[in-house]
């Protein structure tokens, strides 16, 4: 039989078998050790540093930023009104992958495997469903994430990780309205990428598409004022559900003034302000809105490193003194100076 021990002080699991935070079965606790039945308990300070193996489960900001300092990686922060396909997207991209490579990427492992799965069960067939489902997330803003390890076609020895947070549809809402509320979501301005998603099937109802604007607008807005949106941040405003509105010439025409409304109001605040248009689980996927249609090109975007710009050439200025040490840099370094007078 397996024994327990604790690394917190005052718990009796190692004697009584019971948690003194009274998780069941203790094995559930991130405090506990498992020793082999008769063999001594080692106290904490004697094992030193404990290996934990990852649950599987959403990762917190501090596991989060492990794997970022560990290897390269980039946050992408989803942000939409509830049932905007923001949970959606990462699982789709999870399931693209489990079909083989995508967008020139391969699959290199998840921290995060046992919540994709939970998360993907109810929009599989053995659901039972009559039609696919996510189940919704119910985190504190921006603080769970989920996790895809990919190495690109050719590149084996260089992974990089994606870390996709959740803005929840209660804090989106928030946030349109509030610029204090904006301040309490700093994962805004950590995030690398904002993935705005405008809700299509809100936006085929012409009564709601004026609302669906509004609702983006005051988020930009708020968050910009609020600073956590800066002009090094990067947007990407997504047409989700794509699907519902690929035939339909009227509402896209409303959505192209949409778009230009919002560039022509925040482009030029932000490094980069994009749209695109998404369907990441189509209903009726087809031939030319298939699942994960537009997915590619926003894994194409995040899995390379961000523009470095070039740097201005160095230049020293002319020396006007004979002291050799007023004078050392430019004999050594000619080329970076435009004169040089002889000593």
């Amino acid at each position: 039989m397996a024994q327990w021990s604790c690394k917190q002080k005052g718990c009796s699991v190692a004697s009584s078998g019971r948690c003194v935070d009274g998780i069941e079965p203790p094995s559930g606790c991130p405090h506990i050790v498992q020793v082999a039945a008769g063999k001594a308990t080692v106290s904490t300070k004697a094992a030193g540093r404990t290996l934990r193996l990852p649950g599987g489960g959403v990762l917190d900001f501090d596991q989060a930023s492990s794997i970022l300092r560990a290897e390269p990686g980039k946050i992408l922060l989803v942000a939409g009104a509830q049932r905007s396909g923001k949970t959606t997207l990462p699982l789709a991209i999870y399931e693209l992958f489990n079909k083989g490579p995508f967008a020139g990427l391969h699959f290199a492992g998840s921290e995060t495997l046992f919540a994709f799965e939970s998360m993907c069960h109810a929009a599989r067939v053995r659901s039972e469903n009559d039609s696919p489902d996510t189940l919704r997330t119910e985190f504190e803003a921006g603080t769970h994430f989920l996790h895809l390890r990919l190495i690109r076609d050719g590149d084996i020895r260089q992974p990089f990780n994606l870390l996709f947070a959740d803005l929840s549809g209660e804090h989106y809402e928030n946030a349109c309205n509030s610029t204090e509320d904006c301040k309490k979501i700093p994962m805004l301005r950590r995030a690398d990428r904002i993935l705005l998603m405008l809700d299509g099937k809100r936006l085929k109802v012409p009564a709601e598409r004026a609302k669906v604007f509004k609702e983006a607008r005051g988020m930009l807005g708020s968050a910009l004022d609020a600073e956590m949106l800066t002009a090094s941040s990067q947007v990407r405003v997504l047409f989700a559900k794509w699907d519902l509105l690929a035939d339909d010439t009227a509402a896209q025409s409303s959505l192209q003034q949409i778009e230009d409304r919002l560039a022509a109001e925040f482009r030029s605040r932000v490094a980069r302000f994009e749209f695109a248009k998404v369907a990441a689980r189509p209903e009726l996927p087809t031939a030319e809105v298939p699942l994960g249609h537009g997915l590619a090109e926003i894994l194409g975007d995040a899995s390379f490193p961000p523009e470095t710009p070039v740097p201005l050439p160095l230049r020293l200025p002319v020396p006007v003194s004979d002291r050799q040490a007023d004078r050392y840099l430019a004999l050594r370094l000619p080329h970076l100076c435009k004169e040089v007078k002889a000593p």
